[in-house]
Parts: structure tokens; C-alpha cells; sequence
């Protein structure tokens, strides 16, 4: 059409171009040849010029007259035709009219009127086809009908789908697709609703349609030709039925599961009555025939119902006390005894499995759960139903599971009441045992302290040498008495702490054996009593243990069948290999005495901490109560054992057991001065080994060692211990004053003692500081120019030691000192050797 529109231009100006080139050779073959022929004779060249310049007045006159006419022709008429045929062609491919450019107001309206016609056919068409294609695209039912004859206007896919009906539908009433049968309108039909009120819609529920439940929408819309029509909107919720029944089930069970707990809670009753309730409650609210609760029985590998309720009206027996087997291979075991799981079935008879054991009992269908206390397997709760079978639900195993948890809670709690109220008797007798050890450890201290005070005031005032000297010997008595006291105490602490460290070394057997004899002698001795040691010649000469904590236990043994035995009595020690395992043998050491005997109620007790037989026990021969406990727990963290045998009033034997490593020793330990003698010593009995003193006078003549120590008490008694010697000592209050003395003359001291606990710089740093000014003049601390330190500290455990030695010491001595130990250190690190007498 467009191309039309310019051919007709065309040809109008071509038209009009040869009309006016037609006129001018009309006017020139007129006017230049046949009036000059004509007028020739008359008018001569004049009459030319005056018929040229006709010619020209005719030819721009013309010339004007076509210009007119195109405008007129071309700009009024062909134009606009051209535009309305462009327009006509625009309505065919866009369905729109898009010119505007008309100059008369008529055309302009038309073309308004026309593109708002054609507007909205175009919504109506397109509304049309956007409410079906989203009406396709809906999972749920619907479709449009005819409110007036109910023949069916359009019907989704979904829907189609599911009634399995196609597009011949259409036209068809729709009580005739929908409820195939039907005669005439559904009665339930809300379109009388509808038509009265059109613009309020109608919701309502139905479960027959296609077998589920629908939540139904039916409303007024306008439809093709604006023309009103019934839509009805169909939603599925049959899950959400589904869902809100079992919400309103598990509601109800959360009820029940309260009703139940909130009873075991509250309730006095004793635990078979709250036990029993909740069977019955559990049977009734799932109306079951039966519940049962049995416990496993672990003697005969069964279990056995203990807890029972069943509905007489279905069943008239009971099964309480009935066992039945519980062994591997069976299935209820393999679902119950390790894996805590549940078995579930719906109809007994169709489970071979099950049928042979549970059909002759008359069960059709069951759930049994698993019962667990303390994370062990307890039992099994289940639950039988006799009448038929039973489609169990998720919910029903999931309630049973709960009710089993809740019966779990309750036995673990009435477990642990009990273990409470034994917990509370145990503490009461613990509470008295520590209120009675107290008053022992009191007494302990206090009376060798009494003797202490009491012993110095006599000697204090009393000018009789040998009187002195009784006081002196009984003072040094009760001091260390009463270090023993201490060091029971520290070490059942550190033991209690799990700070207890053992320290292996290899030693010589039976020279540890002699010097326990040795020590004991002297005790043997006062009370008159026989003392015997037997060592099995199988035993090994050279072991590897930890020989102090050896000899601790064995003389805490001895010690105990000293006190315990009266004048005259008979003590012995034996060592005997029990058996060996390559080069680990299994020693026992058996102390027996004739004292005064353990009833045997009372031997697990003895070696319990804080405890003795009976108060009147400490009353008459004293003692902690410690130390039995602590030779337990010293054999315990050795890998031995400790028990005891007695007879009230005949004696004891204790016996302890202890694994050690033998060792071939080519080179005997450097303190065995028995290298080479006998490996066996049977019936010995000797009083202690004599000595030669040692003669300590001016050992240390020249020689100046500096004491850092606060306390100038323990100034004063190591400077009086170590006056015979000759040593010059010189005393720093503090740490810094130490550092700052040896700074001042390295070159004067032969050794540093050094405590711990200092004001102002303790001694580990005071070390650090010492051995970093000689690292600045290239001194080790092992450099034999480097000054020895030694620790002097009431710090004696092992991390203490570990703590001095790692400061930069070179040894550690214990407080209270030993006065041959101080001496054998410092004639070590000062290479001193002591003169014999």
C-alpha cells in the first residue's frame, strides 16, 4: 500500500510535467511560427518581441496555474489517500491505527474512534487468552459453566487430567462430567447462592470428588462477550486434612505424654504404681488389648515381664512373671540388645518371624520398644492388640518410643534416689570419718608438739646435762614423729591431686631388704618383740622399680605389726616370686604379726582413707588412719595390689603384690657394697649395722659459702650445725641481696644454699640471674668455674626439684635438713673429703 501511495504521486507529477512541456511547444510552434507568418508584413521585429513576450507571460502563467493544482491535486487529496491506505495496512499487521497527522478534525475523530474500537477488542482478545493460559497452568481444579443451562464454558488441564476427560467436554453439563450418574443440578451446588449475590463468593469442602478432599471456591466472573459465568475453583487438601488430623492426634498424645510425666514427677506413689498407671493410660488412649514391661534377666539370658495391664474384654489371662527367651539370633535380641531399636508389625500372621511364637498366644499385631537406663539395655515396653490387626502409624511407634523414655527417666531416677540416699549415708559415714580423722591428726600433732614445747622448756631450765641431753633426745623423738604426721598428709594429697610421680631406678633386692631390717630393728628392739625376714632364693638380685615408695609401703607394714603387736610378739617379712613373664616377675611380700587381730568385717575398711577400725583404736595406739591408705594407692600406682587376711585376736597378714623388672646388672649399683655375697637370706634376724662416724672437724677450714635464707632462725641453726666444720657462711636476707653479694666477689664463695620462698626476688630467679651474669663472662653452669647452687627449701615434691634444677641449680635439699645430708652435698660440690676416726 505504501508502495501504491508513491507510484500515484509519481504519475500525477509526470501528468502534470507533460502538460506543461505539451503547452510550451504548442505556445512556441503558435507564437514563433505561424503569427510571425501571419503578421509578418506589419509588424517586423517589433511584432517578434512581442510574441515572445506573450509566450512567456503565458508560459509562467501556466506554470503558476499547474503549482496550484499540484498543491491542491497532490496535498489535499492524494496524500491523505495515501495515508489512510498506509493506516488500512497497519490495522492489518498491528491492529492499530498509528497516524495522527490529518488536518481535518473529522478524520482525526474517525481514527480515535477506530483505534479505541480496535483497543479494546485487543484487551478482550488477550484477557481471553492470559485467563486461559493461566487457568492451564493451575494444579488445581477449575472451570467455567453457564450459570444459567451449567454447560460446561472451559475446564483446565489439571482437571481434565484427573476426571481423564478431553476437550469434547466442553458444552457438556457439568453434573454429568463431575458425578457421572447424576440426573440433574447437585443439590450441594451453590450457584442459587451465586445468583442472588453474585459478587460474594462461596467457599465449601467435599471428599468425593476423584476420592479426596477439596476446599471449593465458586464466584460470578464476566467471561467471553462480557457476559457473566460461574468459575469454580477447586484446591486439594487432602494433605492438609491428613496433617491437621495427626496434629490433632499428636496434640492428644502430647497430652497423655504430659498426663504420664507430670505423674512420675509429682507424685508419692513408689515407682510399681506410677509404673502401672502409665500402662493403663498408654493401653487405653491407643485401645490396645494389652501393655507390658519386661526386664532383662541377666542370669538366665531372658526376659521376664514384671509390669503389666491388659483390657479383660479382649484378653482374661495375664502374663506377668511370664519369661520368655532373650539370646543372639533371635530377633527381638538383635533389635533390643545392643541397638536400642523398636520392632513394629502390622499383621503377625503374615510375617513368618513372628507367626510361630505369637500366633498361638493370639497376638495380631504389636509394637515393642526398647527400655534403656544408663545407657545399657533394661528392658522392653510393648504394646499387643488381639482383636485384629492394627495399621500402625509413625505417630503410634513414635508415642510408644516416648511413653519407653519416660519409664526410662523414671526407673534411672528412682536409681539414682537410691544411689542418693546410699550417697548421703556414705557421706554422713565419710563426714564422721573425717571429723574423727581431724581429732586424730589433731591429737597426732598436737601431742608430739606438746613434747616438743614442753621437752625445750625443761631443757631451758634445767642445768643437768644429762637432763638436757633426755630433753634434747626426747625432743628429736617427737620432731620426728611429727615429720612423719606431715609427710603422711602431703602425700595422701598429691596422691588425691594425681600429682604423685614414681621414680624407676635399678637397686640392688636384698641390700633394700637389710636396710628395712636395719631400720626396724631399733623399734623390734624396744617392744621385744621377733622380727624375721625370709627372702625366696628365686628372687632376683637386681630389679628396676621405684625402690623409696617400695620401701615406704613395706615399712609402713612393719611399722603397723610393731604398734598392733604386744610385748614379746612375733613380726616376720617375706619376699617370694609368685611367677615371671620374660624378664617381669611378680613379687609378694607378706608381713604377718601376732598382735591384735581385724575382724573380718572390718578389713575393707582398713585400707579406706580417713578410717580405723574403731576410735578406740587411736585412742590406745594412735596412728592417722593414712597409712594403710596410702600403701594402697602407692601399690596401685606401682601396678601392684594390697590385701590383708586376719583372725580377731590371733594376728594379721598383709600381703602386697608388685610387678618388677629384673636386670642382669654387670655393673652393680655404685651403693652395693654386697656385690658378690649371698643372693638368699633365710631366718635372719640382726640389730642394726654399726657405723664408723665420720670426723667432720675443720673439713671445710677456708672455705666461704653464702646462705640466702630469710628466716634468721634457720640462719642461726645451719651456721651452729656446720660450726665444727671450719666453714665461713655468709647470709643474704633475699634473693637480690644473694645476687648482688655474689656479683660484688664471684671469687669469694665455694657454694650458694639458696631457699625458695624469699621478699623482694625468690630464689629461682635469683639463680636465673646469677647464671645469666656468669653466661656473660662465658661461664656454664656446669663449667667447673661456676659457682654451685643448691636448693635449701621446704618445696620437696618433684615438680619443686624439677623447678630448681631447671632455674640453674645443681641440687636440692630438703627442709627440715638433715644435717649428714647437708654435709655429704657440700663435701660433693666443694670435692671435701671427711677424715675416719
Amino acid at each position: 500500500m505504501q508502495g501504491g501511495n508513491y507510484s500515484l504521486k509519481t504519475r500525477a507529477i509526470l501528468i502534470l510535467s507533460g502538460s506543461l512541456v505539451f503547452f510550451i511547444a504548442f505556445c512556441i510552434i503558435l507564437f514563433r511560427g505561424v503569427l510571425p507568418y501571419l503578421f509578418r508584413s506589419t509588424q517586423g521585429s517589433a511584432g517578434i518581441l512581442a510574441v515572445n513576450r506573450l509566450i512567456l507571460i503565458l508560459v509562467s502563467f501556466y506554470i503558476f496555474f499547474l503549482s496550484l493544482l499540484y498543491v491542491l491535486f497532490i496535498r489535499k487529496i492524494l496524500d491523505p489517500l495515501g495515508q489512510i491506505s498506509q493506516d488500512i495496512y497497519h490495522i492489518t499487521v498491528a491492529n492499530r491505527l498509528i497516524s495522527g497527522g490529518y488536518a481535518g478534525r473529522e478524520l482525526k475523530t474517525l481514527w480515535a474512534s477506530v483505534n479505541d474500537m480496535l483497543d479494546k477488542q485487543n484487551q478482550s482478545f488477550m484477557s481471553t487468552h492470559v485467563f486461559r493460559s493461566i487457568f492451564n497452568d493451575m494444579e488445581a481444579f477449575l472451570f467455567v459453566s453457564d450459570p444459567q443451562t451449567c454447560e460446561i464454558l472451559f475446564m483446565n488441564d489439571s482437571m481434565k487430567r484427573n476426571l481423564g476427560v478431553d476437550d469434547r467436554v466442553i458444552g457438556k453439563f457439568c453434573w454429568q462430567i463431575l458425578y457421572p450418574g447424576s440426573t440433574g443440578r447437585c443439590s450441594f451446588c451453590p450457584l442459587h447462592r451465586l445468583l442472588q449475590e453474585p459478587e460474594k463468593p462461596v467457599t465449601w469442602e467435599r471428599t468425593d470428588l476423584c476420592n479426596k478432599y477439596f476446599k471449593n471456591t465458586d464466584s460470578m466472573i464476566k467471561w467471553i462477550d462480557n457476559q457473566y459465568a460461574h468459575l469454580q475453583y477447586g484446591l486439594d487438601i487432602s494433605d492438609i486434612k491428613a496433617a491437621q488430623e495427626e496434629l490433632k492426634r499428636r496434640l492428644e498424645q502430647q497430652e497423655l505424654m504430659s498426663a504420664i510425666s507430670q505423674n512420675f514427677i509429682v507424685s508419692t506413689d513408689n515407682i510399681e504404681t506410677l509404673i502401672n498407671y502409665a500402662l493403663e493410660m498408654t493401653g487405653v488412649f491407643m485401645n490396645v488389648s494389652r501393655v507390658l514391661l519386661s526386664k532383662k534377666n541377666p542370669d538366665d539370658n531372658s526376659n521376664i515381664f514384671v509390669y503389666e495391664w491388659f483390657n479383660r474384654d479382649h484378653v482374661s489371662t495375664s502374663r506377668k512373671g511370664v519369661a520368655y527367651p532373650f539370646i543372639p539370633g533371635d530377633p527381638v535380641y538383635d533389635a533390643f540388645a545392643h541397638k536400642f531399636s523398636y520392632l513394629a508389625c502390622n499383621d503377625v500372621a503374615a510375617e513368618p518371624i513372628y507367626a510361630e511364637t505369637l500366633n498361638p498366644l493370639g497376638i495380631k499385631s504389636f509394637i515393642s520398644v526398647s527400655v534403656v537406663t544408663g545407657g545399657s539395655f533394661w528392658g522392653i515396653l510393648s504394646v499387643d492388640e488381639y482383636r485384629k490387626k492394627r495399621d500402625w502409624q509413625p505417630s503410634d511407634i513414635q508415642l510408644v518410643g516416648l511413653i519407653a523414655s519416660v519409664i526410662s527417666g523414671a526407673l534411672e531416677r528412682n536409681e539414682i534416689e537410691k544411689a542418693l540416699i546410699a550417697a548421703k549415708e556414705q557421706a554422713e559415714q565419710s563426714s564422721l570419718a573425717k571429723t574423727n580423722f581431724l581429732a586424730r591428726m589433731s591429737h597426732e600433732m598436737r601431742t608430739p608438739m606438746n613434747a616438743i614445747i614442753g621437752m625445750n622448756i625443761l631443757a631451758q631450765n634445767s642445768s643437768d646435762p644429762v637432763k638436757k641431753d633426755h630433753c634434747l633426745f626426747k625432743i628429736n623423738e617427737a620432731s620426728v614423729h611429727l615429720l612423719g604426721v606431715i609427710n603422711d598428709i602431703l602425700d595422701m594429697a598429691r596422691i588425691g591431686a594425681g600429682k604423685f610421680d614414681l621414680s624407676y631406678s635399678e637397686f640392688d633386692f636384698n641390700r633394700m631388704i637389710l636396710r628395712i631390717a636395719d631400720v626396724m630393728t631399733f623399734k623390734f628392739e624396744e617392744k621385744k618383740q621377733h622380727f624375721d625376714v625370709h627372702i625366696d632364693p628365686a628372687a632376683p638380685r637386681y630389679i628396676i622399680a621405684d625402690n623409696q615408695r617400695l620401701v615406704q609401703v613395706l615399712t609402713n607394714f612393719l611399722s603397723n605389726a610393731s604398734k598392733f603387736t604386744h610385748e614379746g610378739g612375733n613380726i616376720s617379712l617375706s619376699a617370694d616370686k609368685v611367677s615371671s613373664d620374660g624378664n617381669i616377675s611378680i613379687l609378694r611380700f607378706t608381713v604377718a604379726d601376732t598382735g591384735i587381730g581385724i575382724a573380718p568385717g572390718h578389713l575393707d575398711r582398713i585400707f579406706s582413707l580417713f578410717e580405723q577400725v574403731d576410735g578406740s583404736i587411736s585412742r590406745k595406739y594412735g596412728g592417722t588412719g593414712l597409712g594403710l591408705a596410702i600403701s594402697r594407692s602407692l601399690a596401685e600406682l606401682m601396678g601392684g595390689r594390697i590385701w590383708a587376711e586376719s583372725e580377731l585376736g590371733k594376728g594379721s597378714r598383709f600381703m602386697f603384690e608388685l610387678p618388677v623388672q629384673e636386670k642382669i646388672s654387670l655393673n652393680p649399683p655404685a651403693d652395693d657394697d654386697t656385690a658378690g655375697g649371698a643372693q638368699t637370706m633365710e631366718n635372719w634376724s640382726a640389730g642394726p649395722e654399726e657405723q664408723k662416724p665420720e670426723d667432720n672437724y675443720g673439713i671445710f677450714e677456708g672455705i666461704t659459702i653464702l646462705l640466702a635464707e630469710d628466716v634468721e632462725l634457720n640462719q642461726e641453726i645451719l651456721i651452729a650445725l656446720l660450726e665444727e666444720t671450719g666453714v665461713v657462711i655468709d647470709c643474704a636476707a633475699n634473693g637480690a641481696e644473694a645476687v648482688s653479694m655474689f656479683q660484688e666477689n664471684p671469687g669469694k664463695y665455694g657454694a650458694i644454699l639458696m631457699d625458695i620462698q624469699m621478699p623482694e626476688m625468690d630464689g629461682l630467679e635469683a639463680t636465673r640471674r646469677i647464671r645469666e651474669w656468669e653466661q656473660e663472662r662465658s661461664l656454664l653452669p656446669e663449667s667447673p668455674k661456676a659457682i654451685p647452687i643448691i636448693a635449701m627449701t621446704a618445696n620437696v615434691f618433684k615438680e619443686d626439684i624439677e623447678r630448681c634444677l631447671d632455674a640453674g641449680m645443681n641440687d636440692h635439699l630438703g627442709k627440715p635438713i638433715e644435717i649428714e645430708e647437708v654435709l655429704r652435698k657440700l663435701k660433693m660440690y666443694l670435692n671435701v673429703v671427711a677424715i675416719e676416726s
